[in-house]
């Protein structure tokens, strides 16, 4: 369970990542659809996350990941793709991953296109110079 918990908080820091990609979507309103909120938030509550997030992880923990905006842009660019979905894996390698799929107006993954996995890891490839990846005390308000 406590692996769950590590992928899920590993999912924000990919949201917060895309989330800008995800405002380009123009969907129409459907049912089949939830209703549609902003996921925006700010670098003070994003910071107190990843920071929970590490804490709770350990020093070793995969601290999160990259989506290249190209392909991101592919799936979102996709026909009648209105929004994307995520989805908790576990790669070859053993290690949690994230997977990526549009959605249609529909509510239905487009399993037929474009799916994306989440790569390459932080560590080693991170931002170290910023509160989504380091203790930074004002962004995480001690």
């Amino acid at each position: 369970m406590k692996r769950i918990h590590k992928v899920a908080l590993l999912v924000i820091v990919v949201i917060v990542v895309v989330v800008g990609l995800l405002q380009l979507i123009s969907a129409k309103e459907n049912s089949s659809l939830p209703p549609k909120s902003n996921h925006l938030i700010g670098l003070i509550e994003a910071s107190k996350m990843t920071h929970a997030y590490r804490a709770q992880a350990g020093p070793d923990a995969i601290k999160g990941g990259l989506f290249w905006k190209e392909y991101v842009q592919k799936l979102l660019d996709q026909p009648d793709c209105a929004a994307m979905r995520y989805y908790y894996a576990i790669g070859d390698a053993g290690k949690p991953t994230i997977v990526l799929v549009g959605v249609d107006s529909n509510g239905s993954d487009i399993t037929d296109g474009i799916i994306l996995e989440l790569s390459p890891w932080c560590p080693p490839f991170c931002d170290n110079t910023n509160s989504l990846t380091s203790d930074v005390e004002v962004a995480i308000g001690n």
